[in-house]
């Protein structure tokens, strides 16, 4: 069981920040964000306005920006994490403070899509990720879709190189505390996230609106055509060959300009 006392990581926290930028997962950067890219749509001539909710420091934001030529609104809550992401000094990159969970500077369908990275494990109330996928559908024009990468909510506990998400062996209901471990330049950060069960981030989806169009779990194979096989020799591989550390979740906005965007399929995927 989940350790009862324990609090959610406060991401306001300058030191959490500082330690969180110091942090590289080459892991992400294989088998997580460009498999983000692709199942929201990114490369697409009708995808020109990016949501970025969570942005962190902005490196995502900075990426998408860099690879697929996208205007790119980055979003997050904490002023720091703003502050950081400005200072990438991208052009197409525009970063914004996200206060209660709205994006009022963001007009009604403005986007074409949206990710969001890591961020529903930092937040440990349901109905706080009802009102941020209620304020991305508002956003997310029709067609769009809305592409959710967090780790793998069946896999807790699963030891990597450079992280672990929740202790072996221990189930994890919907809201519980989860107990992080980061691998960084200087040792391990330490942090506490919240579990979030695929089923419960299903059921938030469909009730803020959205069609669930994808629900994927790549594993080191998949990586094969969607990035360079240097990277994907070169990360740090402990179990990822056969359990996927990842889960990536796609919805679609309905409405009358539907994007055509081929179901992403691969041997994890569900749909």
């Amino acid at each position: 069981m989940a350790e009862q006392g324990a609090t959610p990581t406060s991401w306001e926290s300058a030191e959490v920040v500082a330690d969180y930028v110091a942090l590289y997962d080459l892991v992400r950067w294989v088998l997580g964000y460009p498999f983000a890219f692709r199942a929201a749509g990114l490369g697409r001539p009708d995808v020109r306005a990016v949501l970025d909710f969570g942005c962190g420091p902005g490196l995502v934001a900075d990426r998408m920006a860099r690879t697929f030529g996208v205007r790119v609104h980055a979003v997050d809550a904490s002023p720091s994490m703003v502050a950081l992401a400005r200072a990438v000094g991208n052009p197409l990159v525009e970063a914004r403070q996200v206060v209660a969970n709205r994006m009022p500077f963001l007009a009604d369908g403005s986007v074409d899509a949206a990710i969001s990275c890591f961020v529903f494990v930092c937040v440990p109330a349901r109905a706080d990720l009802r009102a941020i996928l209620d304020e991305i559908h508002r956003v997310l024009r029709p067609g769009g879709r809305f592409t959710l990468l967090t780790p793998n909510p069946d896999e807790t506990g699963l030891v990597r190189h450079s992280a672990r998400f929740g202790e072996p062996h221990t189930h994890y209901a919907s809201g519980d505390p989860v107990p992080v471990s980061l691998r960084g330049r200087d040792g391990w950060m330490d942090i506490v996230d919240t579990h979030w069960s695929t089923a419960t981030l299903r059921e938030l989806f469909e009730e803020a609106g959205f069609r669930i169009v994808a629900e994927e779990r790549p594993v080191v194979a998949d990586a094969r055509g969607v990035v360079d096989d240097e990277l994907i020799e070169n990360a740090p591989w402990v179990v990822e060959h056969q359990t996927p550390p990842f889960l990536l979740l796609t919805g679609e906005r309905p409405g009358e300009r539907p994007t055509p965007v081929p179901p992403v399929e691969n041997a994890r995927s569900s749909r």
